[in-house]
């Protein structure tokens, strides 16, 4: 019952039906990765994703981000104005989602970690999850709670085990979250993702290959939690991230994307400090639909999972 909802509001008739029913403004999507068979890590297929993009060339209207403010205030119903955004700079932008947005002339905002397309590797994040998964360590002491160890005694517990430990760095003081980082990928060896997975991330070749319909904004240098940096660091953040995107492309930025990007993760100083260095628009995770009079500073987007088309209009719809 709930495919055949979806499906019907992803038609035609269907999405002229709830259009009344529609919040009146600008929709950003979010992406990540960008998927083909065998990929280690997890996103959004890359035949959902055309299946998507479609549907968002057919019944929507695509807009630059630098136009979402405008695009708020002239909002339509019928077609609605979608931003379409990617948080990180992965490389499967260039080989699997660029050709498609190119070929459905759909314009998209990259947001760039910086220190990752200087030299490759994975988000700590990433990182993290990729030490844990291959390691054959059956448990793991717990740097925020010494004396204490989780077991990794099967898949299940593995993927549990990552699932808590980015929550808890997430909410650490950045020193401290480097320090449990350190302490956590030692005791599960070494390793070089990049020698096993092949690179990961955009280089600024690839980066340049895509500038024709692509804005690059900034993501930070290195994607720590800006709220929880102090303010030399915070601003060395977005200081070299916009400076090397500048001097690779010859564009200074105006979006910024805040890593992770819940409420919590930036603040009064964060916004502070993009402005001070030219970003002009800020994009958080929190979900919503942007309307006229939106905080600039903390745009919202919409977080989309591996599905196709139906899920999409009914996450654009407001029916789940």
């Amino acid at each position: 019952m709930k495919e055949t909802v979806k499906g019907f509001l992803a038609s035609a008739a269907g999405w002229t039906v709830v259009a009344p029913l529609r919040p009146r403004g600008a929709y950003v999507l979010m992406y990540h990765r960008i998927t083909g068979p065998g990929d280690f890590f997890g996103g959004v297929s890359e035949e959902n994703f055309r299946r998507q993009m479609r549907w968002v060339r057919d019944h929507c209207t695509p807009v630059w981000p630098e136009d979402v403010l405008r695009a708020a205030a002239c909002a339509k119903r019928g077609r609605p104005p979608v931003v379409v955004t990617f948080d990180d700079g992965y490389r499967d932008y260039r080989t699997r989602a660029y050709p498609i947005l190119r070929d459905l002339d759909i314009p998209a905002a990259v947001f760039l970690a910086t220190q990752l397309v200087d030299q490759g590797g994975l988000l700590w994040t990433e990182r993290l999850e990729w030490a844990a998964r291959r390691s054959t360590a059956t448990e793991v002491p717990l740097p925020w709670q010494p004396g204490h160890v989780a077991a990794l005694g099967d898949d299940a517990s593995r993927v549990a085990f990552v699932r808590d430990a980015k929550a808890r760095l997430k909410e650490a003081p950045d020193a401290t979250r480097r320090a449990w980082l350190d302490a956590l990928l030692e005791h599960f060896g070494p390793g070089d993702p990049d020698a096993s997975l092949g690179r990961q991330m955009l280089t600024w070749d690839d980066v340049r290959a895509c500038a024709s319909g692509t804005c690059f904004g900034g993501h930070s240098h290195s994607h720590p939690i800006l709220s929880r940096l102090e303010g030399p660091a915070l601003e060395l953040e977005i200081r070299t991230c916009r400076a090397r995107i500048r001097e690779e492309t010859g564009r200074a930025p105006i979006a910024f994307a805040y890593p992770n990007g819940r409420s919590c993760d930036f603040d009064e100083r964060t916004r502070e400090s993009l402005s001070r260095h030219g970003f002009r628009l800020s994009f958080s995770t929190i979900p919503g639909v942007n309307r006229t009079g939106v905080d600039r500073m903390a745009l919202r987007r919409l977080h989309n999972w591996d599905s196709g088309a139906g899920e999409l209009a009914a996450l654009m719809a407001g029916t789940r």
